[in-house]
């Protein structure tokens, strides 16, 4: 099930364009989907919608979180957010109460130290793993929980100077994947201690490159033990597949065009893959065929920013374009 679509400036439609808010500019949900999150960069909100007893998502609190507020990662076990400030590379950590909204008292902000930092996204692994990318620096953040339950910087990973990592994923064997804007790669890395990443490998994320392309997001999926990712590449406008090799490179084996202009946001939800096409207006839907995007059908949405999706009750496509 769709279930948020964000466009900036204007409304927050979850499901219907009863919600407004400030520039969102990116969405999260629980893995069941009870409680969703959306930040607003314009006033440095985080707003939290709960399911009501009728199944509609309500506003349920709102909480400043930062100057710019950029992504949401929301741990697996529903106990805390991490955001990340693009304006001043700060990284925030959100404990939660049990319904999922954020605890008074509760929030605790790590302020980047150096001059130029970014903090774009964030990959929750576990209590002693979480990880932040840094494009402005160059670098991946490690950070940990300490015994207090207090979030501490335990580590960090130099990257090739004007990679500019911008978003990361986990696969099904462990390793981490990094997508860069300023190199248009995917770094493969792995975990070698309980604070430390090792690079393992670099590959690029198109077969040939255009001087305006700027990669903006990834996903992981497993086909037959294999992993396959796909990057969505704005200024070419195209969804690049990419399928691993045995020593964890990643191969590019098909392009896809996106179906609009400036592919923001992407998400996975079973076998069907959502595009938010910013400057077109849609949410363009494939369908995955061992891995491959086709195109199936357009949701029209104003200046669609962010997508974020849950396993919910089973829908047909004509429900979700309907």
């Amino acid at each position: 099930m769709l279930r948020i679509v964000v466009k900036p400036a204007a409304a927050m439609i979850i499901d219907s364009s009863r919600f407004r808010c400030d520039s969102p500019s990116f969405v999260a949900a629980t893995p069941c989907g009870d409680v969703s999150y959306a930040v607003e960069e314009q006033t440095g909100l985080l707003r939290t919608f709960q399911l009501d007893p009728n199944g509609e998502l309500e506003c349920a609190d709102a909480l400043f979180v930062g100057r710019q507020p950029c992504h949401i990662a929301v741990d697996p076990a529903g106990r805390f957010l991490v955001v990340s400030d693009w304006r001043d590379g700060d990284v925030t950590f959100v404990r939660l109460q049990e319904n999922g909204v954020p605890r008074r008292g509760g929030v605790a902000q790590m302020p980047a130290v150096d001059q130029g930092a970014r903090a774009h996204a964030a990959l929750i692994l576990d209590d002693a793993m979480i990880i932040t990318t840094d494009p402005g620096l160059d670098r991946l953040r490690i950070w940990s929980f300490d015994v207090t339950g207090q979030p501490w910087e335990s580590g960090g990973l130099d990257l090739p100077t004007g990679s500019q990592p911008r978003h990361l994923t986990r696969d099904a064997k462990g390793r981490i994947h990094v997508l860069t804007e300023g190199s248009s790669e995917v770094l493969t890395l792995e975990r070698v201690g309980p604070h430390d990443l090792a690079l393992i490998a670099s590959s690029s994320v198109r077969t040939q490159s255009g001087s305006q392309d700027l990669p903006s997001s990834l996903s992981t999926m497993t086909i037959d033990g294999d992993t396959v990712l796909h990057a969505a590449v704005r200024g070419s406008n195209v969804l690049a597949t990419l399928r691993s090799d045995e020593r964890g490179a990643l191969i590019t084996i098909d392009e896809t065009a996106t179906g609009g202009d400036e592919p923001r946001d992407h998400c996975l939800l079973d076998n069907w893959l959502y595009v938010a096409n910013r400057r077109t207006d849609t949410v363009e839907v494939f369908e995955l065929k061992n891995g491959i995007p086709s195109h199936a059908f357009a949701i029209p949405i104003d200046a669609p920013a962010s997508v974020s999706a849950h396993l919910g009750p089973p829908r047909s496509p004509s429900q979700l374009s309907g």
